[in-house]
């Protein structure tokens, strides 16, 4: 069965999209994140601009985690 991966779009996802964020993102494949090799990932977060939504730079851990039904699913805890 193939595997969709989705993506969040929208006005608020724009918000909470840090370029931090999308340039850990964009090497989880090299690092085997999909292929199961990788089980954390510390990613260094900027700070957005956003007034209702305001993210401050820090410093998150992604942790893969296997779902019942086969597929990954993500946990993300803020270090710092």
């Amino acid at each position: 069965m193939a595997r969709r991966r989705q993506r969040v779009h929208g006005p608020f996802a724009d918000r909470l999209c840090l370029q931090g964020d999308l340039e850990a993102e964009a090497t989880l494949e090299e690092l085997g994140w999909h292929a199961g090799e990788l089980s954390s990932l510390e990613v260094a977060t900027g700070a957005n601009t956003d007034r209702i939504v305001p993210i401050l730079p820090g410093r998150v851990l992604w942790e893969r985690i296997a779902l019942s039904d086969g597929r990954a699913g993500r946990i993300v805890t803020t270090i710092a």
